[in-house]
């Protein structure tokens, strides 16, 4: 799994902890309300505004790299990816400084949210910052501070990040029919364009690589492999593109054949987690080995495969942490509630015609969003990589999904 928040943090958790909040308590929040529930947890999320100043990358060997963003407004913001890092015990040293960082995925959902929502202006002053962080080839870096002098990872670049905001640019031109940004957005899809490998067909992954526990940095690394996860969000990301009126080179339709045909795990009725130079990365990883790929089945028509998906997951991904029931990230661990990964199941199987087990599950997460209060969290205990905190992926995940399951709204993410 090549996660979309969670990396390039350079601190660790050592082992895996209790749940930071106990599902004992759930007496006290026995039957939330999800839209309640879900219009809490975004309220309660950290936007803060965002200032076109000079900005610093990390070139090889960590020398800094001055990034000059583009003027992005007096209106422009971003929202905190963990916005209260130390609002439970267990953190290790030094994570207490994510607090100003922002993650360019987490804000793609953030300005579809409000895009979903009908909030034009809201939207757009999260897309300004998005189009004044894209670099001069059309990619986005992983993730900046929004403090004075602040830094920005321009250099890690990954495909579905990218993937994520060409998409929430694209979605926000369909939807308000304004053109605004629309050079990020021909640039966004033109990068994409360029990422498609000759012999497969498939989306690479990127550039640019943390080593030796993030104290390293090789910014000319080229990612060789394709994600299943990527490549799923270049298919959404294209497809959004061509209903906006942007012309592609490469077609979502012909791009969901290959990913049907070349990722996926026959013998397993899943998919892999990608695709190496050497063949098939077997890793099963949630969101590509059934969650985020049963919305491509469904989207594609391929419901059977969804089905299969999903019993995967619900076979290798459950577990029980300390009381809670969700699934983990890997089949092998940690043994710990991924929520961000885990709601895309409720979407699919809402559109796939199994409301009762949809809303089964929103109805677990709005318990664990209202025991926890505030942002929904990232993770139940702490784990390597998926830290027990408030986080805005999970709780825009959880928003709108509830916006369809259980508002009864029209399919908008991922659609």
């Amino acid at each position: 799994m090549i996660r979309s928040v969670a990396v390039v943090t350079t601190v660790a958790v050592l082992g895996c902890a209790a749940p930071v909040v106990s599902p004992t308590d759930k007496a006290r929040c026995a039957r939330p309300d999800p839209v309640a529930e879900a219009k809490r947890a975004v309220a309660a999320l950290r936007v803060v505004s965002f200032k076109s100043r000079p900005m610093y990358d990390v070139g090889a060997g960590r020398k800094s790299v001055t990034f000059t963003p583009r003027d992005a407004g007096p209106d422009a913001r971003a929202v905190i990816t963990f916005p209260f890092p130390g609002k439970f015990d267990g953190a290790p040293n030094g994570f207490e400084r994510l607090k100003w960082r922002s993650y360019t995925y987490d804000n793609a959902l953030y300005a579809l949210w409000h895009t979903a929502n009908g909030n034009q202006e809201d939207a757009a002053e999260i897309l300004a910052t998005l189009a004044a962080l894209q670099r001069l080839d059309g990619a986005w870096g992983f993730s900046f501070d929004v403090r004075h002098g602040s830094f920005y990872n321009a250099g890690y670049v990954r495909t579905g990040a990218v993937a994520w905001v060409t998409y929430a640019f694209a979605m926000y031109a369909e939807a308000f029919d304004d053109d605004r940004f629309a050079g990020p957005t021909v640039r966004g899809a033109k990068w994409l364009d360029r990422q498609v490998d000759a012999k497969t067909g498939l989306l690479r992954g990127g550039s640019g690589r943390w080593i030796d526990g993030g104290k390293s940095f090789e910014p000319g690394y080229v990612a060789d492999w394709s994600s299943t996860e990527h490549n799923v969000d270049a298919y959404f990301a294209f497809k959004a593109l061509r209903h906006a009126g942007f012309q592609t080179r490469t077609d979502p339709a012909a791009l969901a054949t290959l990913i049907a045909a070349r990722l996926y795990l026959q013998d397993e009725g899943r998919y892999a987690q990608g695709l190496q130079p050497t063949g098939h990365d077997r890793i099963s990883a949630l969101d590509a080995a059934g969650t985020w790929t049963a919305l491509f089945d469904v989207s594609r028509g391929a419901n059977k495969r969804a089905v299969s998906a999903l019993a995967w997951v619900d076979r290798v991904h459950g577990v029980n942490d300390g009381g809670w029931r969700g699934y983990k990230p890997y089949q092998k661990g940690p043994n710990v509630w991924f929520v961000e990964g885990s709601i895309a199941r409720a979407l699919a199987d809402h559109r796939l015609g199994r409301k009762q087990r949809a809303r089964a599950f929103v109805s677990e997460v709005a318990q664990l969003a209202c025991i926890a209060g505030g942002p929904l969290l990232y993770s139940t205990s702490w784990a390597p990589d998926f830290p027990a905190t408030p986080a805005a992926a999970p709780t825009l995940w959880f928003a709108l999904t509830v916006r369809e399951v259980s508002a009864g709204k029209q399919p908008f993410l991922w659609r």
